[in-house]
């Protein structure tokens, strides 16, 4: 029985469809909706992700940040009590391709190129990519991100071609991460316009409510809580909802989320978004102060320039 004294699946345990399951996007149109619990352990964090059944929570993966990482690296396994690559239960992985975290590519539990040794059967799939916008100023509002996956129609090749490592290490901002990462991520695909098979979801834009004092979106009751940590995502140029995430309480966030987008895809990206992110967070108070004051001083010299024998006192 769960903490709120719901049951759990009895099936929660039969790893092979749940790892099918895991993988594939949902058979209909309609939402799907989850929570990911954040739960603190002797060795750190721990991420689960449950899903909403008639009468019961499915607990269907967990997944723990590594600590000997230089760049975040989160294990996703469908076993709590066995997050490692090397378990039998292992599922996949988020890489951040760089330190600042703007930038990350999900895979399953495939084995990279160098460790295939060219069989093809072997090849780990890139699951989705997902970029945040750097924000040096460090507004209160959610980060604005885009997430790039498979339509679902079967047109795009998830086992993506390795690059040389030299434009591994360009496309990945020079990180050891491109040691590890040695594929196109799907976000650079898509820029570079080979978008076949292709869907770009990026976030809502929120709006002000100067009575609450905070950025606010449409939930529909499934978000309680005020958090940067909200956010919505839809195609682009598209109404649709896809994901959204919303909090509810202190360690607990709805997840929902509709086809082509799969649980271990939506698990991702709420992964990618608890993660502290260097380049994206706040910046100093002073060092915005300053920012301000620099702005300040630019824009009054250029709406009333001085006369020029002023500048040689």
């Amino acid at each position: 029985v769960g903490p709120e004294g719901k049951p759990y699946s009895p099936f929660a345990k039969d790893f092979r469809s749940l790892r099918r399951a895991m993988l594939q996007p949902p058979w209909h149109s309609g939402l799907m909706q989850g929570f990911v619990r954040r739960v603190k352990t002797l060795t750190g964090v721990r991420f689960d992700f449950l899903i909403e059944l008639p009468g019961h929570w499915l607990l269907c993966m967990s997944a723990s940040k590594l600590a000997r990482s230089l760049t975040s690296y989160y294990c996703i396994s469908l076993n709590s009590d066995s997050i490692s690559r090397d378990s039998p239960h292992y599922l996949g992985k988020l890489r951040a391709l760089s330190v600042g975290g703007t930038s990350w590519v999900l895979f399953d539990n495939g084995l990279s190129a160098k460790d295939a040794g060219g069989d093809a059967m072997l090849l780990r799939r890139q699951l989705l990519s997902i970029d945040f916008e750097r924000n040096i100023l460090g507004a209160a509002g959610p980060s604005k991100l885009q997430v790039v996956l498979p339509d679902g129609t079967g047109g795009q090749d998830l086992r993506a071609s390795p690059i040389p490592a030299e434009r591994a290490r360009k496309s990945h901002g020079n990180s050891r991460a491109a040691d590890d990462v040695t594929e196109v991520a799907l976000s650079e695909q898509w820029r570079s316009g080979q978008r076949d098979g292709l869907l770009s979801l990026v976030n809502t834009t929120p709006t002000w409510n100067e009575e609450l004092r905070t950025y606010t979106l449409e939930y529909n009751g499934r978000a309680t809580l005020a958090s940067v940590k909200n956010i919505q995502l839809v195609p682009e140029g598209s109404a649709e909802l896809h994901f959204q995430m919303g909090k509810v309480s202190e360690h607990r966030f709805n997840v929902d989320w509709k086809a082509p987008v799969s649980p271990i895809q939506a698990f991702a990206i709420a992964l990618s978004v608890f993660d502290n992110k260097l380049a994206c967070s706040p910046a100093p108070p002073s060092l915005r102060a300053a920012m301000r004051l620099r702005d300040r001083f630019s824009s009054s010299s250029t709406a009333s320039p001085k006369p020029h024998a002023d500048h040689h006192r």
